[in-house]
């Protein structure tokens, strides 16, 4: 590559440099060190069976050249201690080593190593790697990844003042992941735009006496940092099998819900959540169809003679999403009604609870 500058008589060639490695797959261009001074980034694809090839140039003593060089496997660059400087995160890992995290900042072309945190070597690799904030103000890296073929779990980087500390990892421990592990991969989110990632894990709700068939096994729980080494439980989803759409259960439906998935026909599918008044005791709270828009029309004068309230929740490719509940509920014995008419959603509820997720 070349490095280009201008002139009064137009452009010259200031750097240029041979790089070792197949593919060019990361390329940025930044002022890392705040002067003004552009510097280039470059990752690339090393052989096959061997880690990413990075190189840092950077201006320096008059010229450009190469500050940095290492190898990694993924790489994030932010501003991880807020100074208004964006610093690099890498993380390297393959089968041959202990994976490793490392931070690095540049000052005046000058590239340093500013920790180098060593992860756990059982982890082969790592299925998402994002920064965001663990708590207000608390950045942190979000490290999300499989455990063999059947478990999961997530690991939280704090970055303070550059240095990382692991929040979840436990060497010596025989669960080295005991708070977050799961039992399917499931990445971290920021699921109420707080600017705060939360950790996801399954949530099992109870059985109603319906099919084992019908019954959706597990919803999605949403755990926010305890701001010590434990995970405070925050909301609770259901997220469409196709991840087209999210349902947040209310925080007063706490887990006395469960939820079942019919399939109708091909084309129409009805989540139900139910409300379990007392053991093999359930009734309907709320229900979500989601069917093509063709049969939008017809679908709605089938309701027009039912005793329901029905909202068109969204529309997402050639679907169309409705939310039902019923008006009144005659087979809810009167000792339950004053607690089953308190479980009954919003028109706000409705709408702030059900997100496309996939528009």
């Amino acid at each position: 590559f070349v490095i280009l500058e201008r002139s009064d008589v137009g452009f010259y060639v200031a750097h240029q440099q041979e790089g070792i490695g197949n593919d060019l797959i990361y390329a940025r261009i930044d002022d890392l060190s705040g002067n003004g001074r552009l510097s280039l980034i470059l990752g690339l694809q090393g052989a096959e069976g061997t880690l990413k090839n990075l190189s840092i140039y950077a201006y320096n003593n008059g010229e450009y050249g190469e500050a940095y060089k290492s190898e990694y496997s993924e790489i994030l660059m932010d501003d991880f201690d807020q100074d208004g400087r964006r610093e690099l995160f890498l993380l390297s890992y393959n089968h041959d080593k202990v994976p490793t995290a490392t931070i690095l900042k540049e000052d005046q072309g000058i590239v340093t190593v500013k920790d180098v945190l060593d992860l756990d070597s059982s982890v082969k690799v790592y299925d998402r790697i994002q920064f965001g904030y663990a708590s207000k103000g608390q950045p942190a890296i979000f490290l999300d990844f499989s455990l063999g073929s059947t478990l999961a779990a997530t690991d939280v980087l704090l970055i303070d003042h550059l240095k990382l500390r692991s929040v979840f990892y436990r060497q010596n421990n025989i669960v080295k992941y005991e708070k977050t592990l799961k039992s399917k991969l499931l990445i971290s989110q920021d699921v109420d735009g707080d600017g705060v990632l939360e950790i996801a894990k399954p949530v099992t709700p109870p059985s109603n006496g319906e099919p084992l068939s019908l019954r959706v096994s597990q919803l999605n729980g949403w755990f926010k940092w305890d701001g010590k080494e434990g995970l405070a439980l925050f909301r609770v989803t259901y997220d469409d099998l196709e991840g087209a759409y999210r349902f947040s259960l209310p925080s007063r439906w706490k887990m006395d819900i469960s939820v079942y998935n019919n399939q109708e026909s091909q084309e129409i599918q009805r989540v139900k959540f139910k409300i379990e008044l007392e053991p093999a005791l359930a009734f309907d709270l709320f229900e979500i169809v989601s069917l093509p828009n063709n049969q939008y029309n017809d679908f709605k004068e089938e309701l027009a003679n039912e005793d329901v309230v029905y909202y068109l929740l969204g529309r997402s490719n050639g679907k169309v999403y409705i939310g039902l509940y019923q008006v009144t509920n005659r087979d809810v014995p009167e000792e339950y009604l004053t607690r089953y008419r308190n479980l009954t959603l919003t028109d706000y509820e409705i709408r702030e609870s059900f997100k496309i997720l996939n528009p």
